[in-house]
């Protein structure tokens, strides 16, 4: 009984990480990873283990800096199943990035929100931060900009001419 009451407060239960292959995804590419689940020390009921995709970032309205932080991404990876004490369960999950979000530069930054939704106790959750770089076409664009002169300006991902003062 008291193992119960711990597990739904989080001390003991069940703990979830998603590995992935690699930190760093183009737009438009695909993440893979595994998602191990640790069971706790009592059997718990999971309704949901899900990953979200989040965006942090930053921006200059007026004199005032407004930080956003929102799920761009919900993805299930499985539905109503039984982690038993000492268990491993194990799935490998793959999806794509979208083709429309700003690339990480400055400011703007991504992670990856891995979770277990468990009835009547603490979700556990892992984070995992990720980095969406330019895919083959936007690099030609920014390696084009360079060739005629521009340079980015530094911590927010602006491109100013060659000679212009920031």
């Amino acid at each position: 009984m008291l193992t119960k009451l711990l597990a739904s407060i989080g001390i003991g239960s069940a703990r979830v990480n998603l590995e992935v292959a690699g930190t760093a995804v183009p737009l438009g590419g695909i993440l893979n990873g595994t998602i191990r689940i640790q069971g706790g020390n009592v059997e718990q009921q999971v309704d949901k283990i899900y990953i979200n995709l989040i965006l942090s970032s930053a921006y200059k309205a007026g004199d005032q800096t407004r930080n956003i932080r929102r799920i761009i991404g919900t993805a299930t990876v499985g539905e109503k199943m039984v982690v038993r004490p000492g268990e491993e369960k194990v799935y490998p999950v793959s999806f794509q990035i979208p083709f429309s979000l700003p690339i990480s530069r400055g400011r703007t930054r991504y992670f990856l929100q891995t979770g277990l939704d468990i009835p009547q106790a603490i979700d556990p959750v892992d984070h995992d931060p990720i980095q969406i770089v330019p895919n083959r076409g936007f690099k030609m664009f920014f390696d084009a900009l360079k060739v005629l002169g521009f340079r980015e300006k530094p911590g927010c991902g602006d491109y100013l001419a060659a000679g212009l003062l920031c």
